[in-house]
């Protein structure tokens, strides 16, 4: 009878046992359903939302600031692919970790050539004449033609070296592009140093500004500075026969100045000098002795006076008829520009692309510049 209690009380205490481990099974069983199930379907959520945004979280802002643009270009001398250039301008946003980006886009296998945006009455060396003034085609005039993009993607940035990463999974997988975020020398913004870009993005080389401003903060032309201004360009152009495309550009290479420019409603022009490379060399039809008697560059710096967005235009003065002078709508090289704004508001130069390349021509000449205030 002992006995039989002994082993009743040993089957009662496994069956308790048993009970016990069942409801532990099924206890985490349910914590892990209820813990495991949340993240996933956040994660879906986000990528129901912006489809392979890889999620980096948050990010401190690139040297403090949210607002940059840049001009970036794909220069190289291979006949076999397009040279390209683009305006781009970026917005960061800490508390996520992400970057969006507007583009505008030029490249040689597309020739959009130049649009007209206004005209301008233009006074130079005593005749007057309503003057037209061209943007590159799909910078603010053109865009059916030649549409912006707009991309979303993901950032890191590291505050103690300055880099910057940026993943773009909207144009291929593994695209990226890296900076070097650092402060500009003696003026309240950061300047973007060009590092490299994965082969699906083939960014070859890049200039680029930001500041604590939103692109809402501009100058209109009557608050442009008369002033100096001298920069770097890189460009890549081409003959229409040469066996490959040619590479070039170095700093200083591109000064004018604003000082002595007459403004008019939405464009400053002036008259400046001229290298016989410029304009009097053999090369240029009736320019190595004008037939107008004219010798010199003329130039616009036109805005519609409502956002950062600038055209520069110039041409030798050689070029136009007398009938004509001062105005020319040949070949007038178009450039596509953004204000560079500082952190207290202040524009501090330009920055953005040269598109020369009309829709039928053989040849073409696309560069990426800039040019700022002393």
């Amino acid at each position: 009878m002992e006995n039989s209690n002994i082993t009743l009380r040993g089957q009662n205490v496994r069956i308790i046992i048993a009970v016990i481990g069942a409801m532990v099974l099924a206890l985490t069983a349910a914590i892990c359903i209820f813990s495991c199930g949340k993240p996933d379907s956040a994660e879906k959520a986000v990528a129901a939302k912006v489809p392979n945004l890889r999620v980096n979280g948050a990010q401190p802002l690139p040297g403090g600031r949210a607002y940059f643009t840049s001009a970036i270009g794909r220069l190289q001398t291979s006949t076999g692919t397009a040279c390209w250039v683009r305006v781009v301008n970026y917005t960061f946003t800490a508390a996520t970790g992400t970057v969006t980006a507007d583009l505008s886009e030029w490249k040689s296998t597309s020739q959009f050539g130049k649009t007209l945006i206004t005209s301008h009455t233009c006074s130079v060396d005593g005749p007057s004449q309503t003057c037209s003034q061209y943007a590159p085609t799909g910078w603010i005039v053109g865009t059916s033609t030649n549409p912006v993009s707009h991309w979303s993607g993901t950032y890191t940035y590291n505050s103690t070296t300055g880099a910057l990463h940026m993943d773009w999974p909207a144009i291929g997988s593994g695209a990226w592009e890296d900076w070097t975020v650092a402060d500009y020398p003696g003026k309240p913004m950061s300047q973007l140093i060009f590092v490299g870009s994965s082969a699906s993005y083939s960014i070859t080389n890049g200039y680029g500004f930001g500041s604590t401003q939103p692109f809402t903060v501009y100058k209109t032309v009557n608050q442009v500075p008369h002033v100096d201004v001298s920069g770097h360009n890189r460009y890549c152009s081409w003959d229409g026969s040469a066996s490959t495309y040619s590479i070039g550009g170095s700093p200083q290479t591109e000064q004018f100045s604003l000082f002595g420019g007459v403004t008019g409603g939405n464009a400053v022009h002036y008259k400046g000098g001229q290298s016989i490379d410029g304009c009097g060399g053999p090369s240029r039809v009736g320019c190595a002795v004008p037939s107008n008697g004219k010798t010199g560059i003329i130039y616009h710096l036109t805005s519609l006076n409502n956002s950062r967005q600038m055209v520069f235009n110039h041409h030798c003065a050689c070029l136009p008829s007398i009938a004509q002078y001062p105005c020319y709508n040949g070949t007038i090289h178009p450039y596509a520009m953004m204000q560079v704004i500082d952190d207290n508001g202040d524009m501090q130069g330009l920055v953005g692309i040269h598109q020369q390349d009309e829709p039928g021509s053989t040849g073409f000449s696309y560069s990426i510049n800039y040019w700022l205030y002393p």
